[in-house]
């Protein structure tokens, strides 16, 4: 960061106390493979699909997603989080955050994934209190798994998915 944003985000700061209460909601789903699970809720919108078990009030959102297939899942969490103020954290490498992809348990139609992805209030994002520090992923590839690639490749969406998000000091 240059000086001026460093400054920016030192007068940013300076606006809360010595510690500051946060409040992170973190969930994990297994989307089953479904391209566009908002489609299942009632009614088909996002909005009446996570109103009731995700809440408005948090500072971070962290979800994680198992067998996820595209990008469906997470931009339907981006529309409803963006409805009250909230954005995907930058610095979590290309689309919605790390992920394992490939054929897992044998899907043969099409890649799926494991993958997590990190949201904050907007606010918090653009002085700086909240950032991403690292992203990474770790496949599950034991000896036997390595002999060949294509054997590689049909366990590829095995793993984990980790952010490490720096939140103030």
């Amino acid at each position: 960061l240059n000086n001026i944003e460093q400054k920016r985000q030192q007068v940013a700061r300076q606006a809360f106390g010595p510690t500051v209460p946060m409040k992170v909601w973190t969930c994990t789903f297994n989307i089953a493979c479904e391209k566009n699970p908002f489609l299942l809720g009632p009614g088909g919108n996002v909005e009446e699909t996570l109103a009731p078990f995700v809440p408005k009030d948090h500072d971070v959102y962290v979800v994680g997603v198992q067998e996820g297939m595209g990008d469906g899942f997470f931009l339907g969490m981006a529309e409803y989080f963006d409805s009250f103020g909230v954005q995907l954290i930058p610095g979590q490498g290309k689309g919605f955050g790390p992920r394992i992809e490939g054929r897992g348990d044998g899907s043969l139609l099409a890649t799926k994934y494991t993958g997590i992805a990190a949201f904050a209030k907007t606010q918090l994002i653009i002085d700086g209190h909240v950032k991403v520090e690292r992203a990474c992923v770790h496949e599950f590839m034991g000896e036997d798994l390595t002999k060949a690639k294509d054997i590689k490749e049909s366990l590829g969406s095995k793993g984990g998915a980790g952010l490490a998000i720096r939140c103030f000091d």
